[in-house]
């Protein structure tokens, strides 16, 4: 565990990160995740984070954050695709997964994308995220 986010594991699961880790989350994944409409890149914004247990048949529980990433489109009107790159955690830790959701008016959560550690030549994989 990176040093800065030792303070996590006294976070309680399902509670929102304190805003001092929640700073701390922010620069770690400003490098790493970057979303682009049209060639132009997106602000991101975290709004929030949590810590949730979850549980894999090869490794059994462990705790993982779960982020809310919100952008503003460059282009409302066509607002797919959505270029995602993404590799917070990947380079370090070959099994890390994301998942990205879309979340529609009423709130409900679909999945869009689930993806692992993948080299392009040479780059992580460049994700292409389109509407459920």
């Amino acid at each position: 565990m990176e040093p800065e986010f030792e303070r996590l594991a006294n976070v309680a699961i399902d509670a929102s990160l304190p805003e001092q880790e929640l700073a701390t989350l922010r620069r770690y994944i400003k490098p790493h995740i970057a979303l682009s409409q049209t060639s132009k890149p997106l602000s991101l914004r975290v709004t929030n984070a949590s810590i949730a247990e979850a549980s894999n048949e090869h490794i059994g529980k462990f705790s993982q954050v779960k982020v809310n990433i919100v952008t503003n489109l460059n282009d409302p009107t066509s607002m797919l695709p959505i270029t995602l790159n993404y590799d917070l955690l990947m380079h370090e830790i070959r099994s890390h997964r994301a998942t990205v959701y879309w979340q529609s008016n009423n709130g409900e959560l679909k999945g869009i994308v689930d993806f692992g550690y993948k080299l392009v030549g040479g780059n992580p994989q460049v994700y292409e995220l389109m509407r459920p």
